[in-house]
């Protein structure tokens, strides 16, 4: 049987990449280069970093108002 290898999570590196990104915005091309959301182990954490991926797509400012607003 094949299984697939179990990914264990952080949730402090995954609120430590949101918040980064939060803090200095700019890095979230660099940070989507390597991270994608469904690397997150919360939906939560998933559909924060994919709101800020949309949010970047769409030439919004990225921060803690605009992205509870979005």
């Amino acid at each position: 049987m094949d299984e697939k290898p179990v990914l264990l999570a952080s949730m402090e590196a995954e609120i430590a990449v949101i918040g980064g990104v939060m803090e200095v915005p700019e890095t979230l091309v660099e940070v989507a280069a390597i991270v994608r959301s469904g690397d997150f182990s919360t939906d939560l954490h998933r559909r924060i970093f994919d709101t800020m991926l949309a949010m970047d797509a769409a030439g919004q400012p990225i921060d803690l108002l605009t992205l509870g607003a979005w």
